[in-house]
């Protein structure tokens, strides 16, 4: 079997996106059957991922001990992900479990993409030193503008 790690971006997009659905869906099954709120949910679920990342990557010789070295960058990193993901993550966790379906949450969610997409290039353009140029066409531009139609539909209320 191919190692996953060193796939193309769009075959590890794709295989994230299968391995993480059962995550999605597993938050309102351990809501109704074990009574384990969506809060609790993550906080045990992000254990997992913290156990879990550094021994797949180890193994799969993506990663070595010496780079889990700490020091300034990882430290700001580490507070980025207090900061943001701590808070994005448990905002879109706890409405997985209140919304009428579990997947409009992270429908949208995951219209961060678009956001993202514009920022980076004007990031590019304005801080050329601090990030990876980044290019958009027309293709993908409709692809964005067909995500944010959805995230409207999702949240329009009849």
């Amino acid at each position: 079997m191919p190692n996953p790690f060193n796939a193309s971006w769009s075959t590890q997009a794709t295989l994230g996106l299968a391995i993480v659905i059962p995550a999605w869906i597993a938050i309102g099954f351990f809501a109704k059957n074990f009574q384990v709120p969506a809060h609790i949910f993550i906080f045990w679920y992000f254990i997992g991922m913290l156990i879990g990342i550094p021994v797949f990557l180890l193994s799969a010789k993506f990663a070595t001990p010496s780079d889990f070295q700490f020091g300034a960058p990882q430290f700001a990193i580490v507070l980025t992900g207090i900061l943001f993901g701590a808070v994005a993550n448990t905002l879109v966790f706890m409405a997985v479990n209140k919304a009428p379906n579990p997947g409009l949450p992270i429908a949208i969610a995951g219209s961060a993409s678009v956001f993202v997409f514009f920022l980076t290039i004007v990031l590019a353009a304005l801080f050329p030193k601090y990030f990876n140029p980044s290019t958009a066409d027309p293709y993908h531009f409709l692809g964005l503008l067909l995500t944010l139609a959805g995230v409207v539909l999702i949240g329009y209320k009849r």
